[in-house]
């Protein structure tokens, strides 16, 4: 088992957590490119070699790589993948490493990374959206809002998070939720 979580530093392995996935997906290993995308000592060990913002950027462009190739009849013929179940269970994967520990920083560190991570969530939720996923989208949309009102109370970007939810809500016909 490859030891993703490492603290220890390693260029070749920073390489390796970059860019393993679109070397899977070149080799038309799907089935692993979506298991390692949801394993959450890779999710982690992203998160620390790449910081957060750069590792979720990355994992959402692989998630949506994969997601495409999936959803290719091509695709679909070489691989057992459903492609939302994959894209969902790499994004709990993510969601799930993103809140940092409450003892582990300073209050504004704290504050900072707060921010980043209801930010990252509000990047997954528009992934899932633009895929139709739409309650995978509500919720990481949840999560960011709670995150975000925690951090910086109600501003313009918590509103337009509520705004998403709302057109969501609107596309589902599910008028009486939002």
């Amino acid at each position: 088992a490859a030891d993703w979580d490492s603290e220890l530093p390693d260029a070749s392995r920073d390489y390796a957590i970059e860019m393993i996935i679109s070397h899977l997906l070149r080799a038309e290993m799907f089935e692993e490119a979506a298991n390692l995308l949801a394993n959450e000592a890779f999710v982690r060990g992203r998160l620390d070699a790449l910081g957060r913002q750069n590792a979720t950027r990355r994992h959402i462009m692989d998630c949506e790589i994969l997601y495409k190739i999936l959803s290719h009849p091509d695709g679909e013929s070489k691989s057992k993948v459903n492609p939302r179940s994959a894209l969902k269970r790499a994004y709990e994967a993510l969601g799930a490493q993103l809140n940092p520990k409450a003892s582990e920083f300073n209050i504004e560190e704290q504050r900072l990374m707060t921010i980043e991570a209801g930010r990252a969530h509000y990047e997954i939720g528009f992934s899932l959206a633009e895929r139709r996923c739409w309650h995978a989208a509500i919720a990481h949309w949840e999560s960011s809002q709670e995150l975000l009102l925690s951090s910086l109370g109600m501003v313009e970007f918590v509103a337009a998070i509520q705004y998403n939810v709302g057109v969501v809500f609107a596309e589902m016909n599910e008028y009486e939720q939002g």
